[in-house]
């Protein structure tokens, strides 16, 4: 198999690292504006004030000289890169440095899967490192969760809008053609411009951003843009970056921009952003989303309209199913054992994770049945077949130890669930010896085929059931809309929710469930009943009514699932 990108990555710097401490003292331009980079950061720095002692993660540390310059501000520092000879080399750095007034731990790691603790941070720096990564907003979430309450991140990324492409005639050309392209309604001859993604030297990809887009991806991984400054002009067509002009030039619209800050605003070469955890109050009642609901779901509404436009049609063939959700307390109204369905890992966290923390949290039994591998998701799709099969239910199984359910797996390869005489005859036999009384699947109609058939098993497995024992089910919510007729109200378990579903690394990767969930509970909320809160809905049925319920309209899918 071709290496994937965190591992080009890997290489590259593991093969180039002797290099980044040369930069630093070079003159061309390139070096130079790696040192702007630099110095800008420390701008930033110096700006918020931290007290002595404060902890800082410097990730993506390089040759270290930014670890050093915060363990010099009395700073704790945890300096980490995913090269192991970076990390060489930014020891040698600090060795070199002599006594500085903070204390220093150097740590290899992926910062995709960085395992750091939850809001330890009251500071972290990101230079030079999302242009690399292939889940940029995946990464930024991982760090509000490792930032304090209040705590600040600075991020730098290379710029699309930079002044030496709008100056090159080159790039002039391809913007011409493209737009002559568009009006035709035929596709661009190349997408650079627009996507910001380019091929590098080492085989990888490089991704390039404007402000908007960094700082939208801030926002959604739920931190505060507070500044911004960009900075490196040059080369300018026809000069190289070696040219002593250009680095002239450079130093010369520094210095116009220090004094017109407007001149040739966002169009330098690196752009260095800081941003800000917000001060979430403990009261739920003050969450950030619900202090103006309105605006959050209209694009919520308009980002995943073909999971609503699909309830829609569902409801229009089906208005006998139309009814107002009635709020169910779980401790009093499901009994154990409880028995949950779930296609894929997370699809038991995100239908009815904070549901079934109320109900474990009561002393309920849970068991959970992972259905399949979920081996087809979108994060695995360039790993080796032995990890597709495997890293899901590791996952899985880290989850069900935290919560304290028990967990059944069967190990069907994603997208691969079949009605068949060997599945059905496994699911009666996991319900013999379960004996659940309430049972969770999801929707009948969800456009997933793995969930379709789960709940398709479901109906099998309670036909081969006594025919004198009741059983309460539960249809629950992942890519699709239930025509709910009850609600569970999860504003104390949405926040552990969502740190176990940070545990799924591999789906969250690709899609922000955290996001995703909130929305969604908000949505319930607001929309059905008027309330600022969280609510997770389902289709509460008996076994009767989910054997002959309606058949399959088989809607049109979600664009957005995970596979």
């Amino acid at each position: 198999m071709e290496p994937t990108q965190d591992i080009l990555v890997k290489n590259h710097f593991t093969s180039s690292s002797a290099m980044w401490r040369e930069i630093y003292a070079a003159t061309d331009l390139n070096s130079a504006i790696i040192q702007q980079r630099m110095a800008h950061v420390l701008e930033f720095v110096d700006q918020l004030h931290l007290p002595a002692g404060f902890h800082a993660l410097d990730i993506g540390c390089g040759a270290g000289l930014t670890t050093m310059a915060l363990a010099q501000r009395g700073g704790n520092v945890t300096a980490m890169d995913v090269a192991e000879t970076m990390i060489t080399q930014a020891k040698l750095t600090l060795e070199q440095a002599g006594p500085v007034s903070g204390n220093v731990t150097f740590r290899i790691g992926d910062a995709e899967n960085p395992q750091l603790p939850e809001e330890r941070f009251d500071l972290i720096i990101a230079m030079g490192l999302i242009e690399y990564l292939a889940f940029p907003r995946w990464f930024l979430q991982l760090m509000t969760h490792a930032l304090k309450p209040g705590g600040h991140l600075i991020v730098t990324v290379p710029n699309l809008a930079r002044l030496s492409y709008k100056t090159n005639p080159q790039f002039l050309k391809i913007r011409l053609k493209n737009k002559m392209r568009r009006l035709l309604g035929q596709p661009a001859i190349d997408t650079f411009l627009e996507s910001g993604r380019v091929s590098a030297k080492g085989g990888f990809q490089r991704t390039l951003y404007t402000r908007e887009r960094i700082q939208n991806l801030l926002r959604v991984a739920g931190l505060e843009p507070a500044a911004a400054v960009d900075h490196g002009f040059g080369p300018i067509w026809p000069l190289s970056p070696e040219h002593a002009a250009s680095v002239q030039l450079d130093r010369f619209v520094h210095k116009q921009r220090r004094a017109h800050p407007s001149l040739l605003a966002d169009t330098g070469s690196n752009i260095v952003l800081l941003a800000r955890k917000p001060l979430i109050p403990t009261d739920w009642q003050l969450h950030p989303l619900l202090a103006d609901p309105e605006p959050v779901l209209a694009a919520f509404r308009a980002e995943r309209h073909a999971l609503f436009a699909a309830h829609a049609t569902w409801m229009a063939h089906h208005p006998e199913w139309s009814s107002v959700s009635q709020e169910i307390i779980p401790e009093q109204s499901i009994s154990g054992p409880v028995l949950v369905l779930s296609p894929h890992p997370d699809d038991e966290l995100i239908g009815c994770g904070g549901t079934l923390l109320r109900l474990l949290q009561a002393g309920v039994s849970v068991h959970v049945l992972q259905m399949t591998d979920g081996g087809e998701a979108m994060a695995l799709r360039h790993v080796s077949p032995e990890e597709r099969r495997t890293v899901r239910l590791r996952e899985a199984e880290e989850v069900a130890k935290i919560m304290g359910v028990t967990l059944h797996c069967w190990n069907i390869p994603g997208n691969g669930l079949q009605d068949d005489d060997a599945t059905r005859q496994a699911l009666h036999t996991l319900f013999t010896a379960v004996r659940p009384n309430t049972l969770f699947i999801p929707f009948m109609e969800d456009p997933h085929p793995d969930h379709r058939m789960a709940a398709l098993l479901a109906r099998h497995a309670l036909n081969m059931m006594d025919s004198d024992r009741s059983i309460q089910i539960f249809c629950y919510e992942v890519w699709s809309l239930t025509p709910a007729n009850v609600h569970c109200v999860i504003h104390d378990q949405r926040v552990e929710k969502n740190r176990l579903l940070m545990r799924y690394i591999t789906g969250m990767k690709a899609v922000d469930y955290e996001r995703f969930c909130d929305c969604m509970a908000l949505h319930h909320a607001w929309k059905d009943h008027g309330q600022r809160d969280f609510h997770e809905r389902f289709l509460r049925l008996n076994r009767q009514a989910l054997i002959h319920f309606p058949q399959y309209l088989l809607l049109p899918g979600v664009e957005d699932c995970d596979s």
